[in-house]
């Protein structure tokens, strides 16, 4: 009797403790990610060789497939395969591309990573401060969760707008402008990239 008291007792204690311990893991998971970003962005490697680097870190950081997924919503299942396939490899290009053309106002760029904020269904908040010359600091608070086993960046919320959010906003409103259709959204998306290669 005494033993189960004792268990009832400490239990809440154990469950703190497992959650302190993930909030740290993801903390410094961030922290991670964002001293590697800052060395690519403030190294002197070519454009092209940051790009590649880029390309990793997301790969590694962010549940690319996963939100690429999450931005089209119900819209996804009507997809045919190979415009689900073109669909999220335009829409990693993107990313990589959109940060790639920003190479030069991103010089300079630093973090700080002020630590854990809440968790809610899916995801864990870890608050950070961006700050880039001339510019006002930029509060962000990225989401991270558990896919596949790893920690993945599912989410990104800058002065309290979510990123993923406003782009199902976007694709959505495409979709819905060609009648559902993916051929529209795929059409737009390598317009998109189209502009953002280099020439």
């Amino acid at each position: 009797m005494l033993t189960r008291r004792l268990l009832l007792a400490a239990l809440p204690l154990l469950c703190t403790t497992r959650a302190a311990r993930a909030q740290a893991a993801e903390t410094a998971f961030i922290r991670d990610k964002a001293n590697a970003l800052l060395a690519i962005v403030n190294g002197d490697a070519s454009d092209a060789a940051k790009q590649d680097a880029v390309g990793k870190l997301l790969a590694e950081a962010v549940d690319v497939d996963g939100v690429a997924r999450f931005v089209v919503g119900r819209y996804w299942r009507t997809a045919t395969a190979q415009e689900q396939q073109e669909y999220s490899k335009l829409f990693g290009d993107l990313l990589r591309l959109t940060i790639a053309a920003r190479f030069g106002e991103l010089k300079g760029l630093n973090f700080q990573v002020l630590g854990p904020t809440r968790r809610d269904e899916e995801a864990q908040g870890v608050a950070t401060v961006i700050e880039r010359p001339g510019q006002p600091p930029a509060n962000v608070e990225w989401k991270i969760a558990q896919v596949g086993g790893v920690l993945k960046v599912v989410d990104l919320v800058a002065e309290g707008t979510s990123l993923r959010l406003t782009q199902r906003s976007e694709y959505t409103s495409v979709l819905q402008r060609n009648n559902g259709q993916f051929a529209g959204l795929l059409s737009a998306m390598r317009r998109q990239v189209a502009q953002l290669k280099p020439a």
